[in-house]
C-alpha cells in the first residue's frame, strides 16, 4: 500500500537526478524569460501568457530545483573529496597550460622600432608541460570514472 509520503517522493539515481535538475533549471529559464518578455507590453498588444500563471510556475520550478539540488548535494556529501579533488585537476591543467615554455633565442623590435635580441630559457619544457597536462587528464578520466558509478548506484528521494 503507499503511503501518503510516497505520493510526493520519486526514488531516483543520482545521474537521473541531475538530469532532472537540468530540465528544471531548462524549464524555469524558459518561464522567467516569458515573464520578463512579456510583463511590460504595450497597451494594445496582447500577451501570449497568463503572467500570474507563469509567476505561480516559476515559484513551484524554483522550489522543486532546490529540493533536487538539496537532495544531490546531501548525496554528494560522500563523494565530496573525489569532486572537489576533480575540479582542483581540471583548474591545475588551465594553469599548466598557461606555463611559458618559450625557449631560445628570438629577435624582437621594441617600441622604439630597435630589433633586440632575447634568449629565453626554461625548467619546463612544452614537451614537459604536455605531459604534467596528460597526466592530469588521466587522473581527472579515472575520477569520473569513479563519480560516474556513483551517480549511476546512489539512490537519492527528489520530489515527485
Amino acid at each position: 500500500m503507499e503511503n501518503e509520503r510516497d505520493k510526493y517522493v520519486t526514488r531516483v539515481t543520482v545521474a537521473r537526478a541531475l538530469k532532472e535538475k537540468n530540465r528544471i533549471a531548462n524549464k524555469l529559464n524558459v518561464v522567467r524569460s516569458r515573464i520578463r518578455n512579456e510583463n511590460s507590453v504595450e497597451s494594445n498588444i496582447k500577451r501570449t501568457f497568463d503572467i500570474n500563471a507563469l509567476v505561480n510556475e516559476e515559484q513551484a520550478l524554483y522550489n522543486r530545483l532546490v529540493a533536487v539540488k538539496t537532495a544531490i548535494a546531501v548525496a554528494n556529501a560522500e563523494i565530496a573529496e573525489k569532486l572537489i579533488r576533480m575540479s582542483e585537476l581540471k583548474a591545475a591543467i588551465e594553469w599548466y597550460r598557461g606555463i611559458p615554455t618559450k625557449e631560445g633565442t628570438f629577435q624582437e623590435t621594441n617600441y622604439r622600432d630597435t630589433t633586440i635580441t632575447r634568449t629565453f630559457t626554461t625548467v619546463l619544457s612544452g614537451q614537459e608541460v604536455i605531459q604534467l597536462v596528460e597526466e592530469t587528464q588521466a587522473q581527472i578520466e579515472n575520477l569520473q570514472d569513479e563519480i560516474d558509478e556513483f551517480n549511476a548506484t546512489k539512490y537519492i528521494e527528489i520530489p515527485a
